[in-house]
């Protein structure tokens, strides 16, 4: 474990994900090097906004104004992204667990903090 840890700012665009999308942003953050978890609601046309998780100040909504793809979506993202590392995750994602997430980071984050 980094004695230093830098945070990490996860960015999630999402179009209609209302199955998988709680699944996803409960599991980021899980982690302890995730700061903050950005979904870009692409202008679903299911429940996607409404079924994430309430009340979570690491939590971030922004919505579309219309479907604008998966590429602009990212960049709204780290235009919005507050920490230095950012790991961007699919909204449908399946079977992901906080262990992922540590896996992915920590090798950039030595690097960063070396």
């Amino acid at each position: 474990m980094l004695q230093h840890q830098l945070t990490v700012s996860v960015i999630i665009p999402a179009y209609n994900e209302e199955a998988t999308i709680t699944t996803v942003v409960g599991t980021a953050l899980k982690s302890d090097l995730v700061a903050e978890v950005l979904v870009i609601n692409d202008s679903s046309t299911d429940k996607t906004s409404e079924v994430l998780p309430k009340n979570r100040k690491k939590v971030r909504l922004l919505t579309n104004n219309q479907n604008s793809g998966k590429g602009y979506s990212l960049y709204r993202g780290f235009k919005n992204a507050k920490s230095p590392v950012v790991v961007c995750l699919d909204g449908d994602l399946i079977n992901l667990t906080k262990d992922h997430i540590q896996k992915l980071v920590q090798p950039i984050l030595k690097k960063k903090r070396g």
